[in-house]
């Protein structure tokens, strides 16, 4: 399984202070087949629509004492806006905020897929050579977005095409 998400960080002052804010507007996960057969794609627009996901996927495939491992490029980053909708049992982290892997109550590990490659998610593609390639310059983060912001086909190719590498 591969896990990413898509969010909009703002920056804004308050008098003199800097108020940094950032939510997530679409996470997306793929199961299935790494060449890309039988590959089936699943998003939702908050962190509440992930926690239900998760939970409901859990007891599909009645994980029980299971494990299922869910990489994240970049974990650190992810983690960060989906972490209190997670039931956290184990991590091991090599820095403050650098997870190697995060493990979850209803039997899945988020694990960092950049730090066990040590490469870019770019690189990674490239070097796999499946026909599925990052995608650049799909989506301006220039833009606020909310997950009641409608997203273009164009937009959400490039989301799916981050979990499709």
């Amino acid at each position: 399984m591969a896990f990413d998400t898509e969010t909009t960080n703002y920056t804004y002052h308050e008098g003199e202070e800097e108020i940094r804010a950032g939510w997530l507007y679409i996470w997306m996960l793929r199961i299935g087949d790494p060449l890309g057969k039988e590959t089936e794609f699943f998003y939702g627009r908050s962190c509440d629509d992930l926690s239900d996901f998760l939970t409901r996927l859990s007891h599909a495939l009645n994980l029980g004492e299971s494990l299922v491992y869910i990489y994240v490029q970049n974990l650190g980053f992810d983690i960060e806006f989906i972490r209190d909708k997670l039931n956290i049992t184990a991590e091991l982290h090599s820095a403050a905020h650098e997870p190697f892997f995060i493990r979850d109550d209803r039997g899945y590990e988020f694990r960092d897929s950049q730090k066990l490659s040590a490469t870019s998610m770019k690189k990674m593609g490239d070097e796999l050579d499946n026909g599925l390639v990052k995608m650049t310059g799909d989506l301006d983060y220039d833009l606020i977005r909310t997950p009641h912001t409608p997203l273009s086909e164009k937009e959400m190719g490039y989301c799916q095409g981050d979990v499709d590498v």
